[in-house]
């Protein structure tokens, strides 16, 4: 976000991470400007300035996004929203990228233990009373997070301990999953998961 008066006097070594944990300052993380009424921000670059500043791969921006720190295998999350509740509650798909330089981004696919997938944030949220839309936002939230970590086959029994109805789930995961099937990163969220038919899962239950 560089303004045009701005680029004569700009020192990129202000900017300088030391992204891999090492002590070696040598990142750079480019992107557009966004926000407000210039649109979202998207994604933006990886670059390494003691290499001639060669792009190391694309990393998803946002306003706020946390990288984890150190990040010696430059491992990113990437995620794609199916939909939006509020500007900020949307309810969204991830997958993990590794960078390579001069190699396309290597997908890390490995599903999650559904032993270690806690309910707390989807009971928060479902304690809001003021908010009409936080059962459904629960609900939808509850089905991004477990089809993007491998364990949809859990969403009916984790959403009926959260006291959602079978034709509530069945409604939530077939529509849900039709807009899944149109997101870019399906093809890796469903080797994830295999079987995504909610309805399907109910009957096996």
């Amino acid at each position: 976000g560089i303004y045009k008066q701005d680029e004569q006097t700009f020192k990129y070594q202000d900017y300088l991470i030391d992204i891999k944990g090492n002590g070696d300052k040598r990142y750079l993380l480019v992107t557009n400007w966004g926000g407000g009424n210039h649109g979202p921000y998207a994604h933006g670059y990886l670059i390494d300035t003691k290499d001639n500043f060669a792009i190391i791969g694309r990393v998803p921006t946002a306003e706020i996004c946390d990288y984890p720190m150190p990040n010696e295998e430059l491992v990113f999350q990437y995620y794609d929203v199916l939909e939006y509740f509020t500007p900020t509650a949307p309810a969204q798909v991830f997958i993990e990228y590794k960078l390579q330089k001069g190699k396309m981004p290597q997908w890390i696919g490995k599903a999650g233990d559904i032993k270690s997938f806690a309910l707390e944030s989807y009971e928060k949220i479902l304690e809001d009373k003021n908010w009409s839309d936080a059962r459904n936002y629960a609900l939808a939230t509850l089905y991004c997070d477990l089809a993007s970590l491998g364990l949809l086959k859990h969403f009916c029994t984790s959403a009926q301990s959260l006291g959602f109805s079978n034709e509530e789930i069945a409604d939530t995961g077939e529509y849900y999953g039709e807009k899944l099937r149109k997101s870019k990163l399906y093809k890796y969220i469903k080797k994830l998961n295999g079987n995504l038919q909610v309805r399907q899962l109910i009957s096996d239950d």
